[in-house]
């Protein structure tokens, strides 16, 4: 069954209408296979097993490696070292003297972190450091895929000659856009392999197969209408498969997890402010308001008049009284203090 494109048949695959056995983690990570995960190396096996061939047999081989981001590169590799005695990962490249510092790379991972001033001496103590392997040749990896290629071309144009003569298997490794690039003369001194291709159908149920059963003890069959469903999201790119797999089964694994709002209590009622400064704070008075007591301090006492003409006197003597009382409060205060002179 051919589902459409939407993000529905995902949620599909993972977890409603096709059950997944218990998983306490995730299988599905984009991280590159490390060295003992090689039983989850899938649609490569044929190139390990070259590789490895290679270095088991101590034939000497100087590689061109090629191929889409995400293709799988990296876990190919590491997943090769297994056979190597030692493995050398070399990840970039100085555009100054990009030959000298690539060989000077080589030394101080593959012999001693004291590297040699000399260039002679620095390639006569690789030459025979390589020799020491008697049993399987050392694997070294030039990744080339985050560093400039016009720097690794003129590295490459220098140093070939002594990386012919270096007892190992050296694989550069190159994005495909990024093979062009490289000097002719430098591709016709290079074996180069076959670009690695993306999963077909079968190969895309192996890997969602063999992951999910090494995260749990229980049978699982990946049917083959999910892995064509699957293929045409990702056109069969690794990472891009592993992805989809990683994010669909985060959501349906988590989401039998109920997520529960958090609360904050507070004493204080929601309808009060939570600081009032006025409650903490006096309210700040010049000097000239605290002159004038209120109205309360002077009607106290005082009867209500019985007629108008004894409201009018009692206002007359009011006036006068609180007249009284500001200029004599002006007196002492002292507030101008002139001097004529």
């Amino acid at each position: 069954m051919k589902y459409p494109k939407t993000i529905a048949p995902f949620m599909r695959i993972v977890g409603k209408e096709m059950d997944l056995p218990p998983l306490d983690t995730n299988p599905f990570s984009t991280l590159p296979l490390e060295s003992s995960d090689s039983n989850l190396l899938v649609g490569r096996q044929h190139m390990l097993t070259v590789l490895s061939q290679y270095m088991k047999f101590r034939a000497t081989r100087r590689i061109l490696l090629v191929g889409e981001h995400g293709s799988g590169r990296t876990s190919l590799l590491r997943c090769a070292s297994k056979t190597a005695p030692i493995s050398v990962h070399i990840d970039r490249i100085s555009r100054m003297d990009a030959g000298l510092n690539l060989l000077k790379d080589i030394y101080s991972r593959f012999v001693n972190s004291n590297v040699p001033e000399s260039r002679n001496d620095l390639t006569m103590k690789i030459l025979e450091a390589s020799q020491n392997y008697t049993k399987a040749l050392p694997l070294i990896v030039i990744d080339a895929s985050t560093v400039d290629v016009s720097a690794l071309d003129v590295a490459l144009r220098d140093t070939l000659p002594t990386l012919e003569r270096i007892q190992a298997v050296i694989v550069v490794v190159l994005e495909t856009k990024d093979k062009a690039m490289l000097h002719e003369s430098v591709l016709q001194r290079l074996d180069q392999m076959q670009p690695l291709a993306n999963l077909s159908l079968e190969e895309i149920q192996l890997l969602v197969e063999r992951r999910i059963q090494q995260s749990t003890s229980q049978p699982f069959s990946f049917v083959k209408e999910d892995a064509q469903h699957l293929l045409e999201q990702t056109s069969g790119l690794p990472s891009n498969v592993i992805r989809v797999m990683r994010d669909a089964i985060d959501n349906a694994k988590m989401s039998q997890y109920t997520y529960v709002e958090p609360h904050y209590k507070s004493s204080t009622p929601l309808s009060e402010p939570l600081y009032n400064p006025t409650l903490f704070e006096p309210t700040p008075q010049s000097s000239f308001e605290s002159l004038f007591p209120e109205p309360d301090e002077f009607t106290e006492g005082l009867t209500e008049p019985s007629s108008t003409e004894d409201l009018d006197k009692d206002s007359e003597a009011l006036q006068l009284e609180q007249d009284t009382r500001i200029m004599e409060s002006i007196e002492d205060m002292n507030l101008f203090d002139l001097d004529l002179e």
